[in-house]
């Protein structure tokens, strides 16, 4: 098991991490980086891994809400297998990017209302495989 914990957090203009290690029964800030998002997501991770010693660590990747876009929506069903078929219908319209290019989720808030998330394909495969591959790779 690993000994260690970084999380990442990207933001549009800003890579935030912070490295916890185990010291007996407590976890204690063993190092942070702060990096200004002027490069590519790749870039960003190639020189966090500089940074920090990732090795033996369990990672969190968290990604800023605005690369997210979010939508209410109330429809007469709450069946989820019925709003996952009608879900890119009713977006398709009110979302700047190609729905087929999107990730689409949405949370039933009963008794009919949507809470539903969007976010670019090649965003998310992007960054995360990036930070992937500089952790595993």
């Amino acid at each position: 098991m690993a000994s260690k914990i970084l999380s990442i957090d990207l933001q549009s203009d800003l890579l935030t991490a912070v490295l916890l290690g185990n010291d007996i029964n407590k976890d204690i800030i063993a190092s942070t980086a702060l990096i200004t998002a002027e490069n590519t997501p790749e870039e960003l991770i190639a020189e966090l891994v500089t940074r920090l010693d990732c090795s033996d660590c369990r990672c969190f990747f968290s990604i800023g809400a605005s690369f997210f876009s979010f939508r209410n929506l109330t429809l007469p069903f709450s069946d989820r297998k019925t709003i996952k078929k009608i879900l890119p219908f009713e977006l398709e319209e009110s979302t700047a990017a190609p729905i087929g290019t999107m990730l689409i989720d949405a949370m039933v808030i009963p008794p009919v209302w949507l809470f539903c998330i969007s976010l670019d394909r090649q965003c998310a495969s992007r960054n995360i495989v990036s930070a992937s591959r500089s952790r595993y790779g």
